[in-house]
C-alpha cells in the first residue's frame, strides 16, 4: 500500500519568532476551516484532513518548544542527575505509594528514574523511564507513557553502588538517543529514504 503524509516545509526563521510562527499556523488552521467545503468540492478530503493534521502537529512542536525553553532556563538541575529521599518525593498521579529513593535525570523529554528502595533483607534498585514532555508530544515507546525495566535485588552496598552507577550509564544513553517524538513522519521518511540510498544495513 502506498501511503502520502504531509510534513510542514520549516523556512530558516529567526527561533525567537516562534510566536509569529505559531500565530501564522493558527491563521491557516481558520482558514481551512473558512473554506472547508469550497476545498472539499475541489480536492479530496483526505487530503484537507492531512493538512490539518500536519498544521496541528506543528502547533504541538512550538508548544513544545515554550515549554522546554522555560524549563531549560528556570528549572533547577535540569538535565543533570538528581537524588531525592523517599519522604521528599511528589507521586506522580498524587495517589500512588511512593517505594523507595530516587535518582532522576530528564532532559525535558524523557525523564529516567532509578528507583533505590530498601527492604529487609535487601535493596531492590530499579531504572524506569516516563515521558516527560508536557506538551502533546511523547517520547518513548510505550503506549502507557513509562516503561520498568526488571529490578535487581542486592545486599553488597558496594554492589548497589556499582549498579546505580551502570544504570546511570544506561539511562545517560537513552536520553541521549530519545530526542525525537515517537511516530515522527519525517524521520520515518529519513530511515526509509537511507534504505533506499543503501546508507544503513535494511537486512
Amino acid at each position: 500500500m502506498i501511503d502520502f503524509s504531509i510534513t510542514i516545509r520549516r523556512t530558516w526563521f529567526d527561533i525567537e519568532g516562534i510566536e509569529q510562527y505559531e500565530k501564522a499556523i493558527e491563521k491557516k488552521l481558520e482558514q481551512l476551516k473558512d473554506t472547508f467545503e469550497i476545498r472539499e468540492a475541489l480536492i479530496n478530503k483526505d487530503l484537507i484532513a492531512a493538512m490539518k493534521r500536519a498544521l496541528k502537529k506543528e502547533l504541538d512542536f512550538c508548544e513544545f518548544y515554550k515549554i522546554y525553553k522555560d524549563r531549560y532556563l528556570n528549572e533547577l538541575n535540569f538535565n543533570e542527575w538528581i537524588f531525592t529521599k523517599k519522604e521528599n518525593i511528589k507521586p506522580r498521579w498524587g495517589w500512588n505509594d511512593i517505594e523507595g529513593d530516587q535518582w532522576t535525570k530528564t532532559n525535558g523529554k524523557v525523564k529516567a528514574i532509578i528507583l533505590v528502595a530498601k527492604r529487609e533483607k535487601n535493596t531492590k534498585v530499579q531504572l524506569s523511564y516516563e515521558n516527560d514532555s508536557h506538551s502533546e508530544l511523547g517520547f518513548i515507546e510505550s503506549d502507557y507513557g513509562s516503561i520498568e525495566l526488571d529490578p535487581h535485588y542486592l545486599r553488597n552496598p558496594d554492589s548497589i553502588k556499582q549498579r546505580i552507577k551502570e544504570l546511570k550509564g544506561q539511562a545517560d544513553h537513552y536520553l541521549k538517543t530519545h530526542l525525537y517524538p515517537r511516530w515522527n513522519t519525517e524521520i520515518t521518511n529519513m530511515k526509509g529514504l537511507d534504505k533506499l540510498l543503501c546508507i544503513k544495513d535494511w537486512l
